[in-house]
Formats: C-alpha cells, sequence, structure tokens
C-alpha cells in the first residue's frame, strides 16, 4: 500500500481560523442558506472546541473523534453528531487539501480507542467504516493477482490498480486525462466527488495521489503499448476505446469479464479446501465499486 496517502499533520489554531472563514465565505456564495448555517453552527463549536483543548497537536482524525464525545456530552443525539462529522470532514478535507474520504479511513480508530460507551461507539463506526464482505476482498485480491499474471499492463489492469491504490472513486479514474499522471514525479492529480460541497463549492477540487513503483510500471506498459491513441481529438483521456473516453458502462464489463476469468484462475491454481475460507469457491465476481471500497478497508485497517 505505498501509494496510499500519508497521515495528515496538526491543526494550528491561526490557520484553522484562516480556514474557516474561507470556507464559510464560499459556502455562503455557493451553497444553499440552509447548508451554510448547518455548517457555520457546527464550524464555530469545533474552532471554540479546539481552542480551549487540552492539546494543539492533534491530528484531523483524533479531533474529530475527540469532538464527537465532547458533544455527546452536551445531549446531542448519535444522529446530530454523525450529521456533524460529515460536515467537518469537508471542512478538514479542505485545510488540509486533502479528501474526506482519506481522513475517514482513519476516523474510525480514533472513535475505538476512545472511552465511549458501546451505545455510541457501534452507529459511530457503522456509519464511518468502510467494512466489506471477507469473499469480496478475497474477489479482489484474486482479481488484482490475475491481471498482474494474465493482463499486464492492460486497460482493465491500469483502471483496477489505479482505483485500489489511490483509493479513488472510479469514476474519478475514468475521467483521468493522460496529463493528469506526472509518472516521472510518481504521482497522479485526481479530481474530488462532485459529491462533496467542497467540490460543488469550489473550495477544493483535486488532490494529488501518490503512486507506487508497481503502478508506475504497470502505467508505463499501458500507455506504451495498449492505449489507443486518439489523435483526432483535443481531449486526451487515459482510458480510452477507438471511439474515444472509455465510459463507465465499458469498463465496468472489462472488470466484471476479468473477475470472471480470475475465479476460473484462481480455481485452477488453488488445490480446493472445504476448510479453507479462502477456497476457490469463495472467489466471487467483482465489480469497480467493490475495489474502491475494499481498497478504503485496508487502509482503515491499516491504522
Amino acid at each position: 500500500m505505498t501509494g496510499r496517502p500519508s497521515q495528515q499533520g496538526d491543526l494550528p489554531l491561526t490557520d484553522l481560523q484562516e480556514s474557516k472563514e474561507t470556507y464559510l465565505q464560499a459556502l455562503r456564495a455557493n451553497a444553499p442558506y440552509t447548508t451554510f448555517l448547518s455548517h457555520q453552527n457546527i464550524l464555530q463549536k469545533f474552532c471554540s472546541w479546539h481552542s480551549s483543548s487540552s492539546s494543539k497537536s492533534k491530528s484531523p482524525e483524533k479531533s474529530l473523534a475527540e469532538f464527537a464525545g465532547y458533544l455527546l456530552t452536551t445531549d446531542q443525539s448519535i444522529d446530530t453528531v454523525i450529521g456533524h462529522l460529515h460536515s467537518l470532514l469537508n471542512f478538514l478535507a479542505f485545510h488540509h487539501q486533502s479528501s474526506p474520504e482519506e481522513l475517514r479511513t482513519r476516523l474510525v480508530s480514533e472513535i475505538q480507542s476512545l472511552s465511549y460507551p458501546d451505545w455510541t461507539t457501534e452507529p459511530l463506526t457503522n456509519e464511518f467504516n468502510f467494512s466489506v464482505d471477507p469473499g469480496i476482498t478475497r474477489s479482489v485480491d484474486a482479481l488484482r493477482v490475475y491481471l498482474r499474471q494474465r493482463q499486464y499492463g492492460t486497460r482493465t489492469h491500469a483502471f483496477v490498480e489505479l482505483i485500489y491504490e489511490t483509493t479513488a472513486r472510479p469514476t474519478q479514474i475514468r475521467l483521468l486525462d493522460r496529463s493528469d499522471l506526472h509518472l516521472d514525479a510518481r504521482t497522479a492529480s485526481i479530481a474530488l466527488s462532485e459529491t462533496h460541497v467542497i467540490t460543488t463549492s469550489d473550495l477544493h477540487n483535486e488532490r494529488t495521489a501518490v503512486l507506487p513503483p508497481s503502478l508506475t510500471e504497470v502505467l508505463e506498459t499501458y500507455l506504451e503499448h495498449e492505449r489507443e491513441i486518439l489523435s483526432k481529438s483535443d481531449c486526451q483521456p487515459l482510458f480510452t476505446t477507438t471511439h474515444g473516453r472509455a465510459s463507465t458502462r465499458t469498463l465496468r464489463r472489462s472488470v466484471k469479464l476479468a473477475s470472471e476469468k480470475a475465479r476460473d484462475y484462481h480455481a485452477a491454481t488453488h488445490e480446493p479446501n472445504p476448510d479453507d475460507s479462502s477456497s476457490a469457491n469463495s472467489v466471487t465476481t467483482v465489480v469497480p465499486s467493490d475495489i474502491w471500497r475494499v481498497a478504503l478497508n485496508e487502509v482503515e485497517n491499516a491504522q
């Protein structure tokens, strides 16, 4: 998982206040007024709490977990606390030029490390974790093994590995252009999902993902030998067909077909063992969204 984002730094109070003002100005101009008011309310509470907190050197996810505990002492309902945390994930992603998903992957372990009552920990954990069925995880692992050994450097291989190593949504990976890859620097510029308020408010639109050497090699092979060149197009999408940018349907279908072959490949290369949960009959067909959730779950479990 060498391509995964590293943990963000602490929260300097002065910068936090400056970020709050910029954030709220953007929301006032671009978001519904009710959204602005709700974010304004919780940001004022969060910044006030943070300024009086005993430690000013806290990671954003630790601050969020401790703030959730504070809110629970003020008789806030679980649903209200969950809503506030979602708002703050957006704000802190803007503050750190990160993404809400990156912060969220580290939040659950911080919640579980604090002394919350069980009746509060469980719903918070269930809301923010990226838990995946073990069978899906095994199936994604089998797909990646199959692609490395039988379809190395293909469009499907590059697409799957980019989702997995950058933990970016399949939609954002599909929309990558050739210019978004910086292979010499081993990074990629990836747009954030438009489901986030920081994106719709034009506060923070992309993040930089680090590409591990193994992924860089896959991408170099794909670009040199497999990618369809669109000489007559001003747009140069990364994932192409002879007609232009590969569609969501095309990429989803290619992943499903490769997954079916991976299931057969896994069955042919593994001895059946009824007592082994990773036996061949436990490998199933997966789709791009499964790969994304497995990748996020792996980061979450590594904390």
